[in-house]
């Protein structure tokens, strides 16, 4: 008996949404059986039609093919490889567009993350630019007040409130 697992288990095994998984089901692309209700992919042909390897491990794989270029580099390669192995017209184009909506998804999901990246940058660049301008008011606040014990008697320390000496004592 075959190795049936389910959608959700099928797209991380290869690196694409579920809902992509199901709409290469809808169009004929794979076999599903369904089960208890569920529908239920063979592992052995996403790992032929997707190219994944080890079926046990590929959702560790695809996981780490998204992180690092240089492994993104080694798996366009082996996919260049196994295309020239023995596949019909047919199969290289399923391959093809299933390994190209699986670029589409990361890719979206990398332009989401640079968004965000974005966006936070922003934001602690304009926290940056307000500690600046307190910073530079304080500073000017504290100039004044040791310019200004200069001239007194005082001295400097007497003048700054959060020693709790802004008072002067009689």
């Amino acid at each position: 008996m075959e190795d049936l697992i389910s959608a959700s288990d099928g797209a991380s095994l290869v690196g694409i949404s579920e809902e992509t998984l199901l709409e290469y089901s809808t169009k004929g692309f794979l076999k599903t059986s369904e089960i208890d209700g569920q529908l239920r992919f063979s592992a052995a042909e996403l790992e032929v039609l997707f190219g994944v390897s080890d079926p046990k491990s590929g959702s560790k794989r695809s996981e780490s093919l998204s992180k690092d270029n240089s492994t993104l580099r080694g798996q366009i390669e082996v996919l260049s490889v196994e295309d020239s192995a023995d596949r019909s017209p047919e199969q290289r184009m399923i391959k093809l567009e299933a390994d190209n909506q699986r670029l589409l998804d990361e890719n979206l999901h990398l332009k989401e993350e640079r968004a965000w990246l974005r966006e936070r940058l922003e934001k602690l660049e304009t926290r940056s630019e307000r500690d600046q301008m307190l910073m530079l008011s304080e500073l000017e606040t504290i100039r004044g007040l040791a310019r200004e014990s200069r001239k007194s008697s005082g001295g400097f320390l007497s003048r700054l409130p959060w020693f709790g000496r802004g008072e002067k004592q009689s």
